[in-house]
C-alpha cells in the first residue's frame, strides 16, 4: 500500500464523503487531526498520516475509519457452498 492524497479538490471531497464526513472519530468536541495533517505535509513527510492509504484493489481508504451508525457487513461463508474463483 502507498499513502494516499487527493489529487484535487473533487477527489478530497469523495473521500471525505466516504470517510470523514461518516466518521465518528472526527466530532466538533475532538476533531480528528488524520484530515488536517493530510493537507498540512506531503507524503514523503513522516508527520503524514500512515492511516491514509491507497492500494490497487481496494483504492483510497483510512484505516481509523470506524461507523459505528453502519457497521460493515461481514460475509458468513457457506462451507456447502462452492468457492468460484
Amino acid at each position: 500500500m502507498k499513502p494516499y492524497r487527493p489529487s484535487n479538490g473533487a477527489d478530497g471531497d469523495w473521500f471525505m464523503s466516504l470517510f470523514c464526513n461518516r466518521c465518528v472519530k472526527d466530532t466538533a468536541a475532538h476533531p480528528c487531526s488524520i484530515l488536517s495533517r493530510s493537507m498540512t505535509f506531503y507524503e514523503t513527510d513522516k508527520r503524514y498520516p500512515r492511516e491514509l492509504v491507497e492500494d490497487d484493489e481496494n483504492g483510497p481508504q483510512c484505516t481509523a475509519f470506524a461507523d459505528h451508525r453502519n457497521p460493515p457487513l461481514s460475509i458468513i461463508r457457506d462451507p456447502r457452498q462452492e468457492i468460484l474463483i
